[in-house]
C-alpha cells in the first residue's frame, strides 16, 4: 500500500474520457496505473470509453483505497453518445474535473461540443511532435480548449509551449509501474540474445532493428532476437526477415498478458531494445530498467526521459548502423553492459516510483481546482 506524501483533503469526482481501452498496450497500462493511484487517494473516477479490456477492468476494480473506479462503455463511435453519457454522470455526481486522453480529433469534438461547468484537462502520452499523425491539423486552436495539460516527458511541455502556445498549467507526471500485480506463471519463452517489446506498427521502427540485427548476425551467428507484440505490420516484418536471411533467428511471439507474462519475457532475453521513431514514455523499457536489464534505445523524447539524456545506450533514430554497433558493444563488453544496468535502475528509482506519480497527479488536480498560480505547476527538472 502506498504511503504518499500528499493526501486529498476532500474527495473528488473525476471523469476520465478515453475513447478506447480495449487493447493491452502501454497507454492502457498507464491509465490503469494512474486510476489505481487516484482510487487510493479517495478519488472517484468515472471512465468513459468505447470498450475496456477485461485485464484493465480487473486491475482497477481490485485496486485498494477509499475511492472508486466506475466504467461506462459506450460501444459507439458517435460523439453524441459520449456527450450524453457525460451529461448522465454530471446529473448524478458533482464532477470536479474531466481528464481527456489522448489529444485526438474525436476527443476534442466531444469537449468542444458544449461548455462544461468544470475544468477539462488533457493528458498526452506521446510527445505532441509533428510525427504524431493522429493529432488534429489545427492542434494549436484545439489545445486552447483545455484548462490544463499533463505530459509524460519534459520535451512535450516544450512543444506545447513553443509550438502550440499553450499558456495554461502543464504538469509532468511520471509514468510508473504496478509492480505489486506482476505474477510468475508456468509460461516461458526460449532464451534469446536480444528482446524487443513493441506494437508491430510503423512508428516503432522495427525495420531498422531487423536491419541492425542482420548486420550483427553476420559476425555473431548464434545471436537471436525475440519480439513480443502484435500489430498490422506483422506480415511485412516477417517478409523483411526472409529477405534479410534472418527468419530462423528472429522469433515473433505475438500478444502477451501484460502482468502474467511480463516477468518471463524479462527472464528470456539478455538485452532489451527500443527502436521507436517516437515515444511518449515507454512502459516496456521502464519495466526492464526496474528489473536490471541492459537497455538500448533510440533518442526519442520519451525514452531520453526514461533513461536520461546522457545514457550511454542511446542511439540516433532510424540509424541502422549505429544500432548494430551499439548491439555489438553491449553484447561483448560486460563492463559497459553493467553500466547500462546500473544507470537505468538508478534513473527509475529517482524519477518513476509510484510515490512520485501519485504526488504529481494530486498536486496538479488540487492546484487546478484551487486556481493556484500557474507558475507553481511547472515541472522544474531538466531532461
Amino acid at each position: 500500500m502506498l504511503k504518499p506524501l500528499l493526501r486529498m483533503k476532500t474527495s473528488m469526482e473525476i471523469i476520465w474520457l478515453t475513447p478506447d481501452l480495449s487493447k493491452l498496450g502501454g497507454s492502457e497500462y498507464m491509465v490503469s496505473a494512474f486510476c489505481r493511484l487516484l482510487k487510493s487517494a479517495g478519488i472517484h473516477v468515472h471512465i468513459i470509453t468505447r470498450a475496456i479490456h477485461p485485464v484493465w477492468k480487473t486491475v482497477m476494480d481490485k485496486a485498494s483505497g477509499p475511492g472508486q473506479v466506475n466504467f461506462a462503455e459506450i460501444h459507439s463511435d458517435n460523439i453524441i453518445d459520449y456527450i450524453h453519457t457525460i451529461d448522465v454522470i454530471t446529473a448524478r455526481f458533482t464532477i470536479s474535473l474531466m481528464q481527456v486522453m489522448p489529444l485526438e480529433s474525436f476527443s476534442f469534438d466531444i469537449i468542444r461540443y458544449k461548455e462544461y461547468g468544470f475544468p477539462v484537462c488533457g493528458l498526452e502520452p506521446t510527445d505532441l511532435s509533428n510525427h504524431c499523425w493522429w493529432l488534429p491539423e489545427n492542434m494549436q486552436e484545439h489545445i486552447q480548449f483545455l484548462d490544463g495539460l499533463i505530459v509524460m516527458n519534459p520535451y512535450t511541455e516544450i512543444i506545447a509551449r513553443n509550438e502550440y502556445h499553450f499558456n495554461k498549467p502543464i504538469q509532468l507526471v511520471s509514468n510508473t509501474l504496478m509492480n505489486d500485480l506482476y505474477k510468475r506463471t508456468d509460461r516461458s519463452y526460449p532464451l534469446s540474445t536480444f528482446g524487443c517489446i513493441s506494437r508491430l506498427s510503423a512508428e516503432k521502427g522495427l525495420e531498422y532493428l531487423l536491419g541492425a540485427f542482420s548486420l550483427l548476425s553476420k559476425r555473431y551467428p548464434t545471436a537471436t532476437i525475440c519480439i513480443w507484440g502484435e500489430g498490422d505490420d506483422h506480415e511485412r516484418l516477417l517478409q523483411q526477415t526472409r529477405m534479410l536471411g534472418i527468419a530462423d533467428r528472429v522469433h515473433f511471439h505475438g500478444a502477451f498478458h501484460p502482468l502474467e507474462d511480463s516477468l518471463s519475457i524479462s527472464d528470456s532475453a539478455e538485452i532489451f531494445i527500443s527502436s521507436s521513431l517516437f515515444e511518449g514514455c515507454g512502459i516496456a523499457m521502464l519495466e526492464q530498467a526496474y528489473r536490471g536489464k541492459p537497455l538500448i534505445s533510440t533518442m526519442t523524447h520519451g525514452l531520453k526521459w526514461v533513461l536520461g539524456a546522457d545514457y550511454p545506450g542511446l542511439i540516433p533514430i532510424a540509424d541502422t548502423h549505429s544500432l548494430s554497433r551499439m548491439m555489438e558493444q553491449t553484447l561483448i563488453d560486460p563492463v559497459f553492459r553493467q553500466s547500462l544496468i546500473t544507470l537505468a535502475q538508478q534513473r527509475f528509482h529517482s524519477f518513476f516510483s509510484p510515490y512520485q506519480t501519485y504526488n504529481q497527479l494530486i498536486s496538479f488536480y488540487t492546484d487546478v481546482l484551487q486556481n493556484n498560480s500557474y507558475e507553481n505547476l511547472q515541472y522544474q527538472t531538466k531532461p
